[in-house]
């Protein structure tokens, strides 16, 4: 099947048994012959896939030739999972695309959206990370294009894995020796981005509505270990937003314990769960965040 007009962008037709099959025996010869135990498969037509179907749908059939590909490319990986029981099936698909129940039952998805690459899509990983959280927790961050010494662009991005690569930020790997400062930071990061990591196993908890791409609200989230009563919070003044103070309303929290609390800078403080549970947060200027963590003691 193939995008009309250009002559050189076509889609396989999965829908088609032979053709599914002749793609099945191609991957299992590279799998075989190269020992691959990680196949990353990319339908990266950015929805241009309904041009596809427009152009040769049958006439009164509209949606047949769709479900038939997709159905046949659910048939596609079982097929690999039943011959490669261990292997890992990497879903991408022009970013974010295609994480649907039945998708995410047979594969992971790494990175969550391609935009994580570019300049200025803080607000829009937020977004990620609060929509999709709950549903799909083990994705990724891209820091690809942070800025050094930008905590608000890098803490914006971080996920259950985090793709960490000192940059020229401009989606260039580093060519230059990083300064001493530099190094600091880029360890301080890292550091802070494989602690996280865990909770993504936790309960999840959406602490603002869904903001969209207001740059003038809040946002913020909590990661909750109930068998550790522990866990972290993140609250993004975004940089229009006016408002100087918001208290985020910690889910699982214990009224009458005690908490230690410590801000990803370092200051450490003690304080009851009623306390924490109401904690009004103040953010001195727009574009900040302030992300905790937290651990009852008692």
């Amino acid at each position: 099947m193939k995008i009309n007009p250009s002559p050189y962008i076509y889609l396989l037709d999965l829908g088609n048994p032979e053709a599914r099959q002749w793609a099945l025996q191609e991957v299992c010869r590279n799998i075989d012959e190269s020992g691959i135990d990680i196949y990353r498969q990319d339908c990266n037509f950015a929805g241009r896939e309904r041009t596809i179907w427009d152009d040769n749908d049958e006439p009164d059939r509209k949606g047949v030739l769709e479900i038939k590909h997709i159905n046949g490319l659910y048939l596609f990986w079982d097929e690999l999972r039943r011959r490669y029981p261990d292997i890992l099936i990497e879903n991408c698909a022009a970013g974010g695309r295609r994480m649907d129940y039945q998708m995410m039952s047979r594969s992971h998805s790494y990175c969550r959206d391609d935009a994580q690459m570019f300049k200025d899509c803080d607000e829009l990983t937020q977004n990620i990370t609060l929509n999709s959280t709950a549903y799909i927790p083990i994705t990724g961050g891209e820091t690809f294009t942070v800025p050094v010494f930008d905590d608000y662009a890098f803490l914006s991005r971080l996920a259950a894995g985090t793709v960490f690569s000192p940059t020229d930020f401009q989606g260039m790997l580093l060519k230059r020796t990083p300064s001493k400062e530099e190094l600091d930071w880029f360890r301080r990061m890292f550091s802070l981005a494989k602690r996280i990591q865990r909770y993504f196993l936790g309960d999840f908890y959406a602490l603002t509505d869904n903001p969209f791409d207001s740059s003038e609200l809040y946002c913020a989230y909590q990661l909750h270990l109930p068998e550790g009563s522990e866990g972290f919070f993140a609250v993004f003044r975004r940089k229009d937003c006016p408002l100087t103070t918001f208290t985020p309303a910690l889910h699982a929290i214990n009224s009458n314990a005690t908490y230690k609390v410590e801000e990803f800078n370092g200051n450490t403080m003690q304080m009851k769960g009623s306390q924490l549970a109401s904690w009004s947060l103040y953010f001195d200027k727009p574009r900040t965040c302030r992300l905790f963590f937290y651990t009852q003691e008692d």
